[in-house]
């Protein structure tokens, strides 16, 4: 073996990771020192073939590093979303370079490791996690779960993907979306959504539309779609980006986005003052409600730092009207019993939040989240029917975040499934043109709200923010490029 074996950089990650005992920066530099370095891959492979054959000499049956448990790759590692799970890339690598020698005979452990095999350069990237519920169209020919993107691009229908580039960022693709890596930092968004981090030495990672719209990184971690009106959207998490469109650019911070279509610039800043709207219903019960939100018939009970509904089904919704008329990012937190039917369905949208007699209390008129099944409805009230506009794959019983973010006439109803606190990282999403989908909205029945009814095991909700994006469509500081 050559000195490669006892790399600087290498070994210690490696024994680390056996250990159990990486945190997320030391995940990140092993994710990218494997990606980038034949040698490294090699000795990545001889620790750990004999990591495996001594737990199989001490008796085990299984050896102990993170994903040795998932030995019949491809297989879901870890969660997608913005969680950025460096573990679940990390471990992917075990999966894929060991799971051949997990499964074999003691006499066969010790065997020697075939030589690494640089990355194909087609694609400039690979796939390092996807979704249970992920589905590509058939002409997209994804690789395998660990293997390089071929060249071309990647269409996924539905469900999450993630991608690993060449230069070290990572891009979750939230179906449906169209994407192609055309360099090891570079890649074209077509269609749909992407979340993208960007460690600081893969700064300058490019992302471009067809439309002509190109953003370039700065060290950050944003959010890229294509609404269904053809605009782009980008909204900056972390860092900064440039954006270019128009022979025009301009940076953008955290808490900043914009939207781009027609040769304009619509630039937002999320509000974090006055007008917004935050209630975490720990001492509701004493002090009541924001004196923004109304409880609309008095149903609800805050007792155990919660809202949850104590009589038939209706809401809590805002006292403001004309959210249709507004930019903003809504978000609740509902949690779902195991018995997640009937009573227990939860509703969270923008509408009149009054419930109709007749249909069941539905929110009338409204366009919302409806769970479970979890989906999007809409409902005009005018001929007591409401209509399934999206289905989403059900996240099942537990504590989940909701969210509606509206950016002109483009609204995105998003889930952080599984949500353990912290930012807000959508697992699934769908964008639909406002105008198109709830014409029937103005600024006389468009509150935000959110209810369920009461039940023995009740869905409940918390945590509620409600923060305004406010700006300019023509902001004066946009540069010509020279």
């Amino acid at each position: 073996m050559t000195s490669s074996y006892h790399h600087a950089e290498l070994e210690p990650l490696v024994r680390a990771m056996l250990d159990g005992g990486l945190d997320e920066t030391q995940w990140a530099q092993l994710a990218y020192l494997l990606r980038q370095d034949a040698d490294a891959r090699a000795a990545y492979l001889h620790i750990t073939t004999l990591h495996a054959a001594l737990n199989w000499q001490a008796g085990n049956t299984q050896a102990t590093w993170p994903a040795a448990k998932q030995t019949d790759a491809p297989a879901v590692v870890g969660r997608l979303g913005g969680r950025w799970r460096w573990a679940a890339i990390a471990a992917l690598f075990v999966v894929v370079v060991t799971a051949w020698f997990v499964a074999l005979p003691d006499h066969e452990a010790t065997r020697s490791a075939p030589d690494a095999q640089d990355p194909s350069p087609s694609g400039y990237a690979m796939l390092s996690d996807l979704s249970s519920d992920a589905v590509f169209a058939d002409d997209s020919h994804p690789a395998a779960l660990g293997g390089d993107l071929p060249s071309g691009p990647l269409r996924l229908t539905a469900g999450r993907a993630q991608v690993l580039l060449d230069g070290g960022a990572v891009v979750d693709l939230i179906g449906p979306c169209v994407f192609e890596t055309i360099g090891p930092d570079h890649a074209q968004l077509t269609s749909g959504q992407i979340d993208v981090y960007v460690r600081p030495e893969a700064r300058g990672f490019t992302v471009e539309t067809p439309a002509g719209v190109r953003v370039v990184d700065l060290g950050t971690r944003f959010e890229m779609q294509i609404d269904p009106a053809g605009a782009t959207n980008v909204f900056v998490h972390e860092g900064r980006v440039q954006v270019e469109f128009a022979g025009r650019h301009e940076q953008f911070e955290a808490s900043e986005a914009v939207r781009l279509a027609d040769g304009q610039w619509m630039m937002r800043r999320l509000g974090t003052g006055d007008d917004a709207i935050v209630e975490h219903f720990d001492d509701a019960a004493s002090r009541g409600l924001n004196a923004a939100l109304e409880d609309h018939a008095g149903v609800y009970t805050f007792t155990r730092k919660i809202a949850e509904n104590t009589g038939n089904r209706n809401f809590i919704r805002t006292r403001a009207t004309q959210f249709v008329t507004m930019d903003f990012i809504a978000e609740v937190t509902c949690t779902l019993p195991a018995n997640s039917a009937g009573p227990n369905i939860v509703f969270f949208g923008i509408g009149g939040g009054v419930p109709d007699p007749s249909e069941w209390d539905n929110p009338i008129p409204a366009l919302y989240f409806e769970a479970p099944p979890m989906r999007i409805e809409i409902d005009s009230g005018v001929d007591r029917e409401d209509s399934v506009v999206h289905q989403f794959s059900e996240p099942g019983p537990g504590r989940h975040r909701l969210q509606i973010r509206k950016l002109g006439d483009a609204v995105t109803f998003a889930i952080d499934e599984n949500y353990q606190g912290g930012a807000f990282h959508a697992d699934q999403a769908c964008t639909l043109s406002l105008s198109k989908a709830a014409p029937f909205l103005d600024s006389t029945n468009s509150r935000i709200f959110f209810g369920s009814q009461q039940a023995s095991e009740p869905s409940t909700f918390d945590d509620l923010s409600i923060r305004i994006l406010t700006g300019t469509s023509s902001p004066s500081h946009i540069q010509q490029e020279n």
